[in-house]
């Protein structure tokens, strides 16, 4: 997510010639990323135990699901 904060910064300077709504676009989606990456940041000492779904249960949802076919 932090190097996400850094290729909007890029595009920012790339686009820096473009309209006030592009600006405004990528402006948001910084301080949107900046404020999750803070919040994970507060959140992660309490997440002590394992995170996602498992190997098999990804599988199974790959096999029944329709939206993956």
């Amino acid at each position: 997510m932090r190097g996400q904060v850094a290729t909007l910064d890029e595009l920012a300077g790339k686009t820096a010639g473009s309209g006030r709504a592009l600006k405004q676009a990528i402006a948001a989606a910084r301080e949107a990323t900046t404020g999750f990456v803070a919040w994970l940041d507060e959140q992660a000492p309490s997440k002590t135990g394992p995170s996602g779904i498992g190997k098999d249960n990804y599988n199974w949802l790959l096999r029944t699901s329709t939206w993956s076919r």
